[in-house]
C-alpha cells in the first residue's frame, strides 16, 4: 500500500501496541506484525512516540522531532500500513455526526477485536484454559459487571443534560443487577454465595471500573465514547454466533457449565437489548455539538478503554494461569 501522509495528518499509536527500547535499536510490536527500527529511524520513533496520541499534525511532530516531513512519512508508512500507527484525522477533524459515527465505529470495533489477542482469550479458545483460570474469569467477571452499576449509577447523577440524563437512566435500568446472573452462574460451578460476594476483585479489574467511574464523573461525552468499544461488534453478532461459541466453551469447560451458560446468557441478552445502538449515538445526532474538543475527548476514552480492558484479561491471565492459585480470592494482595 502507498500510504500518503500529508502535513495536516494525525496520527495516534494503536492503544495495543508495545515498544521495547534498546541501546541501538526500537522494536514495536502489533498484534498484527513486529517492527525493527535502527540508528536514524530509531532515534526518530523515540522522539515521537509521545507525540502520537492523536494531539498533533503530522507538521507538528516534525518540527518537534527534528526532522522533515518526508523523513518522518518514510519512517512511519509501515506503521501505519499494518495499523500499528493508525490515522485518524478524518475521525478528529469531523463536523457532523454522521462524519464522526462513520469513522468512530469501524475504529471502535477494530481495537476492540484486538483484545482477543490477549493470552487469556487464546488459552479459552483454544481449550487450554485451566480451572483455576475459567472459574478466575467467572470471580473477575462477577465483579465486573457489579462496577457497572456503580459506573452506570454515577453517569446519571453527573450527567448535566437533561435528555442524555434520561436516556442513561433508561440504560442504567437495562444493566442494572446483572451481577445476579453470574453469581448463579459461580453457584452452579461449585463456590457458595458467601465465597462470591467476600471475594476480592484483583487490582486490574478495579483499575477497569474506577476507569470508568472516574469519566462517569468528570467527562460524560468521554464516559459515552467507551461504549462502541464494550458494545463491539457493531453488526455482525447473532444469536446463532453467540450459541456456537458458547456451545465450544462447553464442551472443553464441563466443569464450569453453570458459569458459562450464564455468560451465554448474558451475552444474548445484550443483543435483545439492542446495545449497537448506544447512547452516544443519539447525544452526537440530538444534543451535543460535533466539535474537536468532543471528538478528542472521544478518541481519549477510546483508547483508554481498549487498554484497560486489555489489562483486566491480562491480570487474569497472570493471576489465575498460576499453579495452585486458591478460589476464591480474598486478599487486596
Amino acid at each position: 500500500m502507498n500510504t500518503s501522509l500529508g502535513p495536516d495528518t494525525i496520527l495516534v499509536l494503536n492503544p495495543h501496541t508495545a515498544f521495547s527500547i534498546y541501546p541501538e535499536r526500537v522494536v514495536i510490536e502489533s498484534p498484527d506484525a513486529v517492527f525493527t527500527f535502527v540508528r536514524r529511524g530509531a532515534e526518530l520513533v523515540k522522539r515521537a512516540r509521545f507525540l502520537l496520541d492523536g494531539s498533533h499534525r503530522l507538521r507538528d511532530v516534525s518540527n518537534r522531532v527534528g526532522a522533515s516531513h518526508t523523513e518522518l512519512e518514510e519512517t512511519f508508512r509501515d506503521l501505519v500500513n499494518e495499523r500499528a500507527l493508525e490515522d485518524v484525522t478524518r475521525l478528529l477533524d469531523s463536523e457532523t455526526p454522521e462524519q464522526f459515527l462513520s469513522e468512530y465505529f469501524p475504529l471502535c470495533d477494530f481495537w476492540a477485536r484486538d483484545i482477543f489477542s490477549t493470552r487469556f482469550w487464546q488459552a479459552m479458545l483454544n481449550g487450554n484454559a485451566t480451572p483455576e483460570l475459567v472459574l478466575g474469569w467467572g470471580f473477575e467477571f462477577y465483579h465486573r459487571v457489579l462496577g457497572a452499576d456503580e459506573h452506570n449509577a454515577l453517569s446519571v447523577n453527573y450527567c448535566v443534560d437533561h435528555q442524555i440524563r434520561e436516556w442513561l437512566i433508561s440504560h442504567f435500568a437495562e444493566e442494572c443487577d446483572h451481577g445476579q446472573m453470574f453469581l448463579d452462574g459461580m453457584v452452579a460451578s461449585g463456590f457458595t454465595i458467601e465465597q462470591v460476594a467476600g471475594s476480592v476483585p484483583l487490582p486490574t479489574s478495579r483499575a477497569l471500573i474506577n476507569y470508568l467511574d472516574v469519566l462517569a464523573v468528570t467527562d460524560t461525552i468521554a464516559y459515552l465514547g467507551c461504549y462502541g468499544v464494550m458494545h463491539s461488534p457493531r453488526a455482525g453478532q447473532t444469536r446463532q454466533r453467540v450459541g456456537e461459541q458458547f456451545d465450544r466453551f462447553a464442551q472443553m469447560y464441563r466443569f464450569a457449565q453453570g458459569l458459562l451458560e450464564k455468560i451465554r446468557e448474558h451475552a444474548l441478552l445484550d443483543l435483545d437489548l439492542g446495545h449497537e445502538g448506544i447512547v452516544l449515538e443519539r447525544a452526537l445526532t440530538e444534543r451535543i455539538k460535533v466539535n474537536r474538543a468532543v471528538t478528542s475527548s472521544i478518541l481519549g476514552a477510546m483508547m483508554g478503554i481498549v487498554r484497560a480492558f486489555s489489562c483486566f484479561f491480562e491480570g487474569i491471565y497472570e493471576y489465575y494461569s498460576k499453579p495452585g492459585v486458591p478460589l476464591p480470592r480474598s486478599s487486596a494482595f
